[in-house]
């Protein structure tokens, strides 16, 4: 629900498309967006209307997803024996250009290792960004 007084336009974007492009409205009235994927990713979330504020959603097949804590540690519980890949998703941290509203570009960051996990027992999986 939007109680911002101020007009934005929520615009999301899925591997380059349109899937979300909805004015909102404050001034104490909720909005109900929902937009269905057709499968896992990552959509980017610009407001049309101010350059500063964007989001990202990152939409999972799976149950188990963990976000680091401000230390960069991370869990994921009750995860069956078996062979996994795990990929770390980030959305960047150095600017690659700007866009034609003024805003820095990012170049997200995805790592993937593969981890077997015993039955039973547990894995310890870093990752760096360098």
């Amino acid at each position: 629900m939007s109680v911002d007084p101020v007009l934005h336009n929520a615009h999301g974007l899925y591997d380059g498309k349109t899937v979300l492009n909805v004015a909102l409205w404050g001034r104490g009235r909720g909005v109900d967006v929902t937009a269905k994927l057709r499968g896992p990713g990552v959509v980017q979330v610009l407001c049309d209307a101010h350059a500063h504020m964007s989001a990202w959603l990152v939409v999972h097949d799976s149950p188990y997803f963990a976000v680091t804590d401000t230390d960069g540690k991370y869990r994921i519980d009750e995860v069956p024996a078996g062979t996994y890949r795990v990929t770390m998703w980030h959305e960047g941290f150095v600017a690659k250009g700007r866009d034609k509203d003024g805003r820095p570009i990012f170049e997200p960051v995805r790592l993937t290792r593969e981890v077997t996990v015993p039955r039973g027992g547990s894995v310890a999986l870093d990752f760096a960004l360098e």
